[in-house]
């Protein structure tokens, strides 16, 4: 069979390139996130951004799960709200099975619990950039679970162990 004839002439592979982005652009994410193609199509994953005011703040809670767990492999969260106390809750990012690169930035941190990121069995990087005031204190077991974790950037902090 002539592939280069087959469908009135298209070649297959065009119409799998014209098809990819539909795919992945159609998959619905919140509304304070923007999504594009994981590193350029690699995978046909999503890497989402999002924005808050804060993560788990007094004012509201954060719920990761309403981000399509299946197909996001790369996530960042911005922080707006500098003067709201962020906080990570143990596995508040469970949801995110398949997660391979996460990014906190700008969010307002002092502490990082144990099990934090529990459930992230497939999290490669994870990057932290607080905005707290202070110092950012984790303990032995904030990084609990992350058995393929392969870069930890938090350079940016004070940190106390």
């Amino acid at each position: 069979m002539n592939f280069n004839n087959h469908m009135g002439g298209f070649p297959i592979c065009f119409l799998l390139v014209m098809i990819h982005p539909f795919l992945v652009f159609n998959i619905p994410v919140p509304e304070d996130c923007s999504s594009e193609p994981y590193r350029d199509g690699e995978g046909g994953g999503l890497q989402l951004e999002c924005h808050l005011s804060a993560i788990n703040s007094e004012a509201e809670k954060t719920n990761f799960s309403v981000i399509p767990a299946e197909h996001t492999l790369s996530l960042t969260v911005k922080c707006g709200d500098k003067s709201s106390q962020s906080q990570l809750e143990p596995q508040g990012f469970r949801s995110l099975l398949w997660l391979e690169e996460l990014s906190i930035k700008d969010c307002n941190i002092d502490r990082i619990p144990d099990r934090a990121f529990l459930g992230l069995t497939r999290l490669k990087s994870l990057a932290i950039k607080s905005e707290t005031n202070g110092v950012l204190t984790f303990t032995r077991g904030a990084f609990e679970g992350l058995a393929n974790l392969q870069s930890l950037d938090i350079s940016e902090n004070s940190v106390r162990l």
